[in-house]
């Protein structure tokens, strides 16, 4: 009888060596995984937060809202008015929010429902830049004046919403991220 019993206890143990080792590195970059994970989150919140907290704060300073309502003020008195160039060339051409741009890719770390607020967010902001530019580049100049005060008036109305969804966003991407 041959004795064979040593060669199966020793490739046994090999492969449960093998087996639980796996399970080990296994365990172990998948945690590695995670956090990394979780650190990308954390920055993209924070950084998608600072980015509309700045735009923002940046469309406050310039105060557009109260020259809108001058605008529809005056349309509605009979005053053909449209804004001015209140975005200059570059701004023109480039994004507001060169970080969201940019990140794109990343934003499905985020969670569902602040994932939808923000792209509604962007839309809506983007949505009214569309009818300034277009403003700006005359498509209204031979439109009635009290049209142009509707038109106005529904964009400052969006423009608004936006305002309070961003803040809303913010928060939540900070809270989110402490």
């Amino acid at each position: 009888m041959a004795d064979y019993w040593p060669q199966v206890i020793t490739g046994a143990a090999g492969l449960l060596g093998t087996v639980v080792g796996g399970f080990i590195t296994w365990g172990i970059q998948h945690r590695t995984a995670e956090r990394e994970r979780a650190a990308r989150k954390r920055a993209l919140e924070v950084a998608l937060a600072a980015e509309i907290d700045s735009f923002l704060d940046l469309m406050e300073h310039r105060n557009h809202v109260a020259a809108v309502r001058a605008i529809i003020a005056a349309n509605r008195a009979g005053t053909h008015t449209l804004p001015g160039r209140w975005l200059t060339d570059d701004e023109r051409k480039t994004s507001p929010f060169p970080f969201f741009d940019a990140n794109i890719a990343s934003l499905g770390l985020l969670d569902v429902d602040t994932l939808r607020d923000l792209a509604t967010f962007h839309r809506r902001i983007a949505g009214v830049r569309a009818t300034l530019i277009s403003a700006i580049d005359g498509a209204f100049a031979n439109t009635p004046a009290n049209v142009v005060a509707d038109i106005m008036e529904r964009e400052l109305a969006l423009w608004s919403n936006a305002v309070s969804l961003g803040r809303a966003v913010a928060r939540a991407l900070r809270e989110a991220a402490s």
